[in-house]
């Protein structure tokens, strides 16, 4: 069954049905068909979902005709991705599954949730307790827990929906799907604020950096780090990004400089290894990351390279700001030397996926044939070289006594 079926037959449904998680799950059903391109149109007394897979046309869905205003934008903002996808992992990276089945049963741990983790953690979380039979009830959803929280071990976000779902499961179903659906909402308000507050940082005609993927298809909507570019460009200021490719996967090359083009942004794509002689010829005014972890002292762990890139802005005097939730700081991580590393398969540094000349998706190896290749997929940024964290809250200083601060609000 395809995952748009599962998802209008679950009873997720019953409570209406959430527009990004029925758009996410076309997506999803079209990239597993291997489709070049995904159409919506009005069908007799319904809308006809085609995916064109192999040169045909096939219509892989039947929605209800009244859904077509509230799907028609965020589905052709989606369905383009469809048709970028064949030059993008095809394990879940590029729309990060659907949310009411974000841990498919044969995925390895090491895929990991690679797309929004705090909403798609409390759909799985929200999802296993749905699924959870009479007998053996806890065992069942506790053990989908640390199911969920083994594939991203150094991402917050990911515990804090897991967590709050969990205790929110324990009175009602009802109750773990609400409240997984209140992380999503707030997901989506937590990034627009952090888009206004970054805003303030951004002069007309400012030069970014940034690393990674932190934008809208990182979270519900908008992001962090590519937030306050967002709230930039569309208040009138001219901005231009420099988007670092991101090795071993490629998220920046892949997945924010797509996501910059469908917004008209001014961009580039720079190897990881050109930005200290951007910032050293003046070509960069800011720097702007997300978060996958900040430690109760402002330490903050990122994706890989991250750390290097804060040592060179702050030679530098380039401003190097961090954006994220409150749900990314973890109080009970001292320091960044207690936040954990997830370390991923070598594969993805020895092969690397990609379009071919003729249009066909293929997998080659890129180095050595019998070497070996180590792979951290995070390091952490000690505080003094950050110069400030963008919140949903407003923009705090990198330290102890700020972030206790900041937790302390309601």
């Amino acid at each position: 069954m395809s995952y748009t079926n599962q998802y209008l037959e679950s009873e997720l449904v019953a409570q209406g049905v959430e527009v990004s998680v029925l758009v996410n799950c076309l997506v999803q059903d079209a990239i597993h068909l291997g489709a070049s391109d995904l159409h919506i149109e009005p069908w007799e007394d319904s809308i006809a979902v085609r995916a064109r897979v192999n040169g045909v046309l096939t219509v892989i869905a039947e929605l209800p005709l009244d859904l077509m205003d509230k799907i028609a934008m965020r589905f052709k903002v989606m369905a383009n991705l469809v048709t970028y996808q064949a030059g993008l992992p095809q394990d879940g990276t590029a729309v990060g599954g659907p949310e009411f089945d974000a841990l498919p049963r044969d995925r390895k741990p090491e895929t990991g949730l690679l797309q929004l983790p705090r909403a798609l953690a409390g759909f799985a979380m929200a999802q296993a307790f749905l699924e959870a039979p009479q007998e053996g009830y806890m065992a069942f959803v506790t053990g989908a827990r640390k199911e969920i929280e083994s594939t991203r071990p150094t991402a917050r976000n990911l515990f804090y929906a897991t967590e709050k779902v969990f205790t929110a499961g324990l009175v009602s179903k009802e109750e773990a799907v609400a409240e997984a659906q209140r992380i999503a909402d707030k997901d989506a308000l937590d990034s627009q604020h952090i888009g206004e507050a970054g805003n303030l940082l951004i002069k007309d005609g400012c030069r970014i950096e940034t690393h990674c993927n932190a934008g809208w298809l990182a979270f519900v909507d908008y992001g962090t780090a590519l937030s306050p570019v967002y709230v930039a460009h569309q208040s009138g200021k001219k901005v231009f990004v420099y988007v670092d490719e991101t090795r071993p996967r490629s998220q920046g090359a892949r997945l924010t400089a797509w996501e910059l083009f469908q917004a008209g942004v001014a961009h580039t794509i720079i190897p990881d290894n050109a930005g200290a002689y951007l910032m050293a010829r003046g070509a960069v005014d800011l720097m702007i990351t997300g978060a996958d972890r900040i430690a109760a002292n402002g330490d903050v762990a990122n994706k890989i390279g991250t750390f290097e890139k804060a040592i060179v802005a702050k030679e530098l005097g380039i401003p190097f700001y961090i954006a994220a939730p409150t749900s990314t700081f973890d109080a009970a991580c001292a320091t960044g030397k207690e936040i954990p590393i997830e370390e991923r398969t070598g594969e993805e540094v020895l092969y690397q996926d990609g379009i071919t000349v003729d249009g066909r998706h293929e997998r080659i190896l890129v180095c050595s044939p019998g070497s070996t290749a180590y792979n951290p997929a995070f390091d952490v940024t000690p505080a003094k070289y950050i110069t400030g964290i963008i919140t949903e809250n407003g923009i705090i200083n990198p330290d102890t006594a700020s972030i206790q601060q900041l937790l302390s609000k309601p």
